[in-house]
C-alpha cells in the first residue's frame, strides 16, 4: 500500500529540470507535500524514503547514473554507490579530455580525484604532456574507467616514473585513510 501511495507521489508531483551543478537534474519540492526537495532520481532509487535518502547520504553513498545520461531516471540506469566508486565512471566534461584533469591559474596542470571523500591532487606539471600521464596512472591506481582506453599510452612509461606516483599517492591514501581510522 505504501509503495502505491509513494509511486502516486511520484508521478502526480510537479517536476522541473534544473541545472545547478552544470548537469541537468529533475527536481521537485514538494514530494509526499512535505516541501522537501527530491531530484527524481532519488526519488525513484529509495522509493521516496526521506529516512532512507538521509541513511545513504551520511554514509557518503550517491545515486549513479550508469550510462551518464542524468536525465535518464529508469529504475535500470540507476545505482545506489559510494561517492568515491560513482567518481569512477565521470565522463570528463573539459578541454583537456580527461578525467580530473585542469589547468591551474599559473597555466600549469594538475590532476584531482576523490577517494574516500577527500581530494586526491597530483603534482602540479609544467606540461600537459607530462599531467596526462600522472593523470593516466592515477586514474588507473585507483580503478577509474572512463579514460581506460587511453592506458596503453603508460606502455612506454618508465617503470621508476610509474612507481613514484603510485608510492605518492599510497601515501596520501594511508594519509586519508588514518583520518577514518580515528573514529
Amino acid at each position: 500500500y505504501k509503495r502505491e501511495m509513494i509511486e502516486y507521489d511520484i508521478l502526480h508531483s510537479t517536476w522541473n529540470i534544473n541545472n545547478n551543478s552544470g548537469k541537468p537534474y529533475v527536481s521537485t519540492s514538494n514530494l509526499n507535500d512535505k516541501g522537501k526537495n527530491w531530484q527524481l532520481h532519488q526519488a525513484i532509487a529509495y522509493n521516496g524514503d526521506e529516512k532512507i535518502r538521509q541513511e545513504n547520504s551520511n554514509k557518503g553513498m550517491c545515486i549513479d547514473h550508469l550510462n551518464g545520461d542524468s536525465l535518464d531516471n529508469r529504475k535500470e540506469n540507476l545505482e545506489i554507490k559510494t561517492i568515491q566508486d560513482n567518481s569512477k565512471n565521470k565522463k570528463t566534461n573539459n578541454k583537456l579530455e580527461l578525467t580530473g584533469l585542469q589547468q591551474v591559474k599559473n597555466g600549469k596542470y594538475r590532476s584531482r580525484f576523490i577517494y574516500n571523500s577527500r581530494t586526491i591532487s597530483t603534482t602540479v606539471r609544467e606540461t600537459l604532456e607530462e599531467a596526462k600521464i600522472d593523470n593516466l596512472i592515477v586514474q588507473r591506481y585507483l580503478g577509474y574507467i572512463h579514460n581506460k582506453d587511453l592506458f596503453y599510452l603508460l606502455d612506454n612509461i618508465d617503470e621508476a616514473k610509474i612507481k613514484e606516483i603510485e608510492d605518492l599517492l599510497k601515501g596520501k591514501k594511508k594519509k586519508i585513510d588514518s583520518i577514518f581510522d580515528l573514529g
